[in-house]
């Protein structure tokens, strides 16, 4: 029994040896980030990345930055930072 389960594990095992190597990238207020302290990280349905700080919202498409900021004239905007 304890071979059949070992045997049935084991292209598992391989297909996830050769998965290619994750890469994490540092985000901060230097490649765009409106401020270094993040409050919530959110992922859409497209793709787009929401990060949450303590001085707006902006949204990361893998290789940009763009800040959403509060505007006080715009009544449909952000409410706060």
């Amino acid at each position: 029994m304890l071979i059949a389960l070992s045997l049935a594990l084991c292209p598992r095992v391989e297909a996830a040896e050769r998965q290619p190597p994750m890469v994490f990238k540092t985000l901060a207020q230097d490649a765009g980030l409106t401020q270094n302290t993040v409050n919530a990280v959110y992922q859409d349905s497209l793709g787009f990345i929401w990060i949450a700080t303590q001085n707006g919202l902006n949204r990361y498409v893998g290789h940009e930055i763009q800040a959403f900021l509060r505007d006080p004239v715009s009544p449909g905007g952000l409410r706060n930072d």
